[in-house]
């Protein structure tokens, strides 16, 4: 039996000799691949392949992330399957000249393999994209798929690879946006990290300890998840239409969160802490977490072609329970019990959302309006079916 020692020297030994065989293997495969056929078909059925997984996780970029990882990683662990199988008892210089000779075989054999696939996955993915950008069954599809698998994949991502130097896209913010004693620039902050609508929307996270921004990861239409919000970060995420902050948007929010679109910068208050509680006392019935807390909406809104800000104050609303609705959705159908908006000076919002304490309300922004504006009546004046 060969000693520890001596195996793995017989390892690097066969390696190295097989290295020098692999290339002149990878040749010959590639070639004999070409004239039997081979090659043809090993780029057909990846294609098919590539379409197939590009059409499913166009949109779920850790999902494809992964599978292409796992894809390349087993092609790696195959070649080390070779050496270690074929190497550890290979103690002479013609046993090790054989292995090497067999090992550089099968590697050529691998890499030949790796590369017709290759092509033809880049094929079929490449063909599937431009697919889903023009069908709404396969966008349905890839959205699916992402609500369903990808935010889910992600939330078992540990955050802090999120914020990694390594992640393209994790920035560090500077200091005209992070502020001194835990402010920020909620107005550059957005500015500084929108990006032009794509048709989905996209998400980071703001790390107010260390000053850094998230990734940016994309979603679907109407719906974004990076990670599990908590004390100490701010959400951002982007939308196509001047539409304000949802009751999901506010109830995945732990403290303060920016949503911008084309003409406009929403800052609204989150309440997931306070949801999460009353869907403990509720035993996970939303329904009734809902009910009990009764979700209020703050927000302001800057719109920057019209020189505008209002700030909104909005509360929830859930219907009287009844079997249609438990049967159609956990999560009754709802409404927002809307006060008027309260107009204010666009230029003093503006400035005032420019060092703002993530843990504070939004109450004193009330004080900005401006004088010439008649007071509004603060009873209830109407009501909105929610559009997220």
């Amino acid at each position: 039996m060969t000693e520890l020692g001596q195996g793995f020297e017989n390892e690097a030994a066969v390696a190295s000799q097989a290295f020098g065989q692999a290339g002149g293997a990878f040749v010959h495969e590639l070639s004999n691949d070409l004239h039997t056929g081979r090659m043809a078909k090993t780029v057909l059925l990846s294609t098919v392949v590539g379409a197939v997984a590009e059409a499913a996780l166009a949109k779920s970029p850790v999902l494809l992330g992964t599978a292409l990882t796992v894809w390349g990683a087993g092609g790696l662990l195959a070649g080390a399957g070779e050496v270690w199988g074929k190497a550890w008892n290979a103690t002479s210089g013609n046993e090790r000249a054989n292995a090497a000779k067999s090992i550089g075989k099968d590697w050529g054999r691998l890499g030949a393999t790796f590369t017709e696939s290759s092509i033809g996955m880049g094929i079929g993915g490449f063909a599937a994209a431009k697919a889903v950008d023009s069908s709404e069954t396969l966008q349905s599809l890839s959205y699916a798929v992402t609500t369903r698998g990808e935010y889910a994949a992600r939330s078992l991502m540990p955050q802090k690879v999120w914020f990694s130097r390594l992640m393209p896209g994790s920035i560090k913010l500077g200091e005209d946006v992070m502020l001194p004693e835990g402010r920020i620039n909620a107005v550059e902050a957005a500015d500084r990290l929108y990006k032009p609508f794509n048709g989905v929307e996209t998400a980071r996270s703001i790390d107010m300890q260390t000053g850094r921004a998230s990734v940016a990861l994309p979603g679907t239409p109407a719906s974004n998840f990076i990670m599990r919000d908590q004390p100490g970060r701010i959400s951002f995420h982007t939308h196509l239409d001047a539409e304000p902050p949802g009751l999901n948007d506010m109830l995945a929010t732990s403290e303060l969160g920016i949503i911008r679109s084309p003409s406009q910068t929403s800052v609204y208050k989150g309440m997931n802490a306070q949801f999460e509680q009353a869907l403990k006392a509720a035993n996970g019935d939303e329904r009734q977490a809902l009910n009990t807390l009764e979700p209020r909406l703050q927000a302001v809104v800057l719109d920057h072609e019209q020189q505008t800000a209002v700030l909104l104050d909005r509360t929830w609303k859930q219907p009287i329970n009844n079997l249609f609705d438990g049967l159609v959705s956990k999560r009754a159908p709802g409404y927002w019990l809307e006060r008027p908006p309260v107009d204010l000076d666009y230029q003093a919002a503006r400035k005032a959302l420019s060092s703002v304490n993530p843990s504070e309300s939004l109450d004193f922004l009330k004080s900005l309006k401006p004088p010439s504006v008649n007071s509004l009546p603060s009873d209830v004046v109407g009501l909105r079916a929610a559009s997220k």
